[in-house]
């Protein structure tokens, strides 16, 4: 049975006052929601919750793909999380990723008011085409707890101080 309800001259409401669902319990099967006439349109999801889960996207067996043609705006007001927790003994990565198939680039800027604190249980791999520029507004260290630091320059290496010491200390030297 099919059923198809046509609102050509007005819009469709559809209100319950406990948990409501509308499922497509079809195998290989879709529920499109969309909204289709062009212009200025929004299809809107909202949630009064006060939960942690207020609006709750779930996948269980495949993936989500979220596309837009200009903006994609993710915004929160508290803790945020972007997270893979995977579950398979192979190799899994996480990939943020800026491209422009246009004449541009493609660029990523993180920006925070606080810290931005990165760990590893591995390596951690910074590659550059061009230049790369570590600089800190305060006394900062570049320290390994075991291995050399190799410092190493194609044309040169130049460490300069600007009004304080410059010490070059090293032990085991012949």
């Amino acid at each position: 049975i099919t059923m198809d309800i046509d609102a050509s001259a007005g819009g469709v409401g559809i209100d319950g006052t406990e948990s409501s669902n509308y499922t497509v319990t079809g195998s290989a099967q879709n529920l499109t929601l969309s909204v289709v006439g062009g212009g200025a349109q929004q299809l809107i999801m909202s949630s009064a919750g006060t939960g942690a889960d207020a609006v709750d996207i779930n996948a269980t067996i495949g993936g989500v793909t979220i596309d837009a043609k200009t903006t994609l705006s993710l915004d929160a007001e508290d803790n945020t999380n972007l997270t893979m927790t995977a579950n398979n003994a192979s190799a899994k990565t996480l990939t943020i990723a800026a491209t422009n198939a246009g004449d541009g680039k493609g660029n990523i800027t993180l920006t925070t008011d606080g810290v931005i604190d990165t760990d590893a249980d591995g390596a951690i791999h910074i590659d550059a085409g061009g230049s790369l520029s570590l600089g800190g507004g305060d006394a900062s260290d570049f320290t390994t707890t075991s291995g050399a630091l190799t410092l190493e320059g194609a044309g040169g290496v130049t460490v300069t101080s600007i009004l304080g010491t410059l010490a070059l200390n090293g032990t085991g030297q012949a």
